[in-house]
């Protein structure tokens, strides 16, 4: 409670900052939270027993508004009647969230395609499908692990300022390859857009291959000022890679569509290269007629869930959905080592 206080109270007075100037002090008097299941559990205070250990429940489908004073600090300068409405969730690890991105994303009949994708792309990985001739949605969710967070890569980092973020094969650069670097400055490291362009551009150049190997004998290739990419470096891409991967095209097989669209959501899946996920099967080809870079899906959908009329629209997601685990489907094994290559 004092830790969510704080963070509240931290928004808050952002917030005020940046209304003060034009139109003098607000005063909060709703509140949205949406996140994954587990995190919509802790900031209500309820176990998280159910998620910890297979068969795998919900603790709480939550949608639904409390008054302010039953989780935060009474302390936080908000109206006296500020409510606090947490966004419901489908399954243990298909949350708010990603309830709030398929809002943001239209999973309804007003689409023309007749099966829509979204993918909030991130060390969890969740998938869903809005089939729109069967009125449903299927979701799942895959553990990508945190390679595309620049964990476990030798070189890796947060996307931050010095950090690789494209790359692309030059035969001018001594190293074979040109870079972009966030904030114009020397390279440090790379982050996950960086490391799915080197990838993508070691495959496309001979460096590496099918099976991801390094074809020349070399333990590491060198992008720039000494920032390498090691052959554990590979494997730990492959593994994330093929969990999204897999993913998809379960799903696909599930939804029996082609020529559906695809949204790309999430703080990767809004800045990484959908040429290069093509290019080594990360997203697999033939499928998605049209690829959108959603942004943050779930922060547009929870700003829509201060009206009622889109809290109802929630509700009809969630009645709408069946989840998928992954783990109890008898061929996704095989489906995950045969992603494991590239193209």
């Amino acid at each position: 409670k004092n830790q969510l206080s704080k963070m509240i109270r931290r928004v808050i007075g952002e917030i005020q900052i940046l209304y003060a100037k034009k139109w003098g002090r607000i005063e909060c008097t709703k509140i949205v939270l949406c996140g994954n299941t587990a995190m919509e559990c802790f900031a209500r205070g309820v176990s998280v027993l159910g998620l910890s250990h297979f068969p795998f429940s919900v603790p709480d489908n939550f949608g639904y508004e409390i008054h302010f004073s039953q989780i935060f600090d009474i302390s936080v300068p908000v109206s006296p009647e500020c409510t606090v409405f947490f966004a419901p969730v489908i399954g243990p690890f298909i949350g708010g969230d990603t309830v709030c991105a398929m809002l943001s994303c239209f999973f309804s009949d007003k689409i023309k395609e007749n099966a829509v994708f979204l993918a909030d792309v991130g060390t969890n990985c969740e998938i869903a499908v809005f089939l729109k001739s069967q009125k449903k949605i299927i979701c799942t969710s895959s553990a990508a692990g945190p390679a595309f967070e620049g964990q476990g890569i030798s070189c890796g980092m947060a996307a931050s300022n010095g950090a690789i973020a494209r790359v692309h094969p030059d035969k001018k650069s001594p190293t074979g390859f040109c870079c972009s670097v966030i904030g114009g400055e020397k390279a440090k490291g790379i982050c996950g857009s960086g490391l799915l362009e080197a990838v993508s551009s070691f495959y496309a150049n001979g460096t590496i291959n099918s099976n991801g190997t390094f074809k020349f004998a070399q333990d590491k290739v060198e992008l720039i000022d000494g920032i390498c990419l090691t052959q554990n470096d590979l494997r730990q891409f492959q593994l994330a890679k093929a969990a999204i991967q897999s993913a998809l095209l379960f799903l696909k097989t599930k939804s029996n569509e082609n020529d559906c669209g695809l949204f790309l959501a999430g703080g990767f899946g809004s800045v990484l290269s959908s040429d290069a996920a093509l290019a080594i099967g990360m997203i697999p080809e033939n499928i998605f007629k049209t690829i959108v870079q959603a942004g943050n899906a779930a922060l547009s959908g929870a700003i829509l869930l201060l009206n009622d009329e889109w809290k109802n629209k929630a509700t009809e997601i969630v009645k709408m959905s069946k989840w998928y685990d992954l783990a109890e489907e008898k061929n996704f094994q095989e489906l995950y080592i045969s992603s494991l290559q590239f193209p």
